[in-house]
């Protein structure tokens, strides 16, 4: 696989790429973030990790200062991609699926999401690919039950 889009940038366990989160300066990350942190593949992440009271979803959600409309806007995006996998190979839809981090850094720029949302989904989507193109079917999916479970906590906290 080639570093493409993504230039020189480091490579974690089984090559999966580090989409450029970093902590800032000394702070201990949230639960949530370590939770992700130190899975090789998403797919490793229990959907009752994700989306049981206080789990991994329930967290970040309380923690994110995100309003839906761009949460839901990232979310719509990850869902279509979702919708080709299906009917194509992952080759097929990677190109989409790595466009995902430019939305994210514009929105980032733009003040639109908070930098810890910004460096969930980046390390989130960081634990999607694997050399095993099943892997990565079933890392996106996990990928996807992340995102379902944090839109609904977040309607639920409200915007903030």
């Amino acid at each position: 696989m080639s570093n493409g889009l993504y230039g020189n940038q480091n490579q974690g366990r089984s090559g999966s790429r580090n989409f450029g989160s970093r902590q800032t300066g000394g702070e201990s990350s949230p639960a949530f973030m370590e939770e992700i942190r130190k899975v090789r593949n998403l797919s490793e992440l229990s959907v009752d990790a994700i989306a049981k009271e206080d789990g991994i979803a329930e967290q970040a959600a309380k923690e994110f200062k995100i309003n839906t409309t761009q949460l839901r806007k990232f979310f719509d995006q990850a869902k279509s991609i979702e919708a080709n996998l299906k009917e194509r190979g992952w080759e097929d839809v990677s190109g989409d699926f790595a466009m995902l981090r430019p939305i994210l850094a514009y929105a980032k720029g733009r003040k639109l999401i908070p930098e810890l949302f910004y460096q969930f989904m980046t390390t989130s989507m960081g634990k999607v690919v694997s050399e095993d193109e099943e892997m990565t079917r079933k890392n996106y999916q996990r990928f996807i039950q992340i995102l379902e479970s944090l839109v609904a906590y977040r309607k639920y906290y409200g915007e903030k």
